[in-house]
């Protein structure tokens, strides 16, 4: 088990040890830490999937970053960037003040509440078996295209609507 938090200051999804890879991208990332003085690291971009049980009904989601960062058994939980997510169309509440959504992320017929951890919201979740990878649904989070966290305009907002549907509609997806 490891926690996913959701984590606005790191630019892109990075996947720790609640993960398995599922297709290597053939690109890397030269990452920097908080710190400039801790230097760099270089850093496979995946396609990665994590199991998730939803506790209201039992069952069992394949959930699928896509552009993630991996960091495997080196990161003992997962960050997620609520924009990437946002941008693949699922929206994603992350305002403990607001009254009108519940903190969580709305994925077609599921939605994960986060919990609380002081100022953390994040959510529970494991490395799937090879047999729930099989037979469980699949429910991508990310899309499949490129990531470039420097091109995202988040003030943006008509433009990014309509990268919003332009990835939708190219992004193919098979359950």
């Amino acid at each position: 088990m490891g926690n996913n938090e959701m984590d606005s200051n790191a630019d892109t999804c990075c996947l720790g040890q609640n993960f398995v890879i599922l297709q290597y991208t053939q690109r890397i990332a030269e990452v920097f830490a908080y710190d400039d003085s801790l230097g760099s690291k270089t850093i496979p971009i995946v396609s990665g999937a994590t199991a998730y049980t939803c506790p209201n009904t039992q069952e069992t989601y394949i959930l699928v970053v896509n552009e993630g960062l991996y960091y495997g058994t080196k990161l003992d939980h997962s960050l997620f960037n609520p924009n990437q997510v946002r941008m693949y169309n699922n929206p994603l509440w992350d305002n403990p003040f607001d009254v009108d959504h519940p903190i969580g992320v709305e994925l077609r017929n599921l939605f994960i509440p986060f919990n609380t951890k002081g100022t953390k919201l994040l959510f529970q979740s494991r490395a799937p078996s090879a047999q729930e990878l099989e037979s469980c649904a699949h429910i991508h989070l990310t899309s499949k295209k490129p990531w470039d966290p420097k091109r995202v305009r988040l003030s943006q907002v008509e433009v990014e609507q309509d990268m919003q549907e332009k990835i939708l509609q190219d992004d193919a997806y098979d359950p």
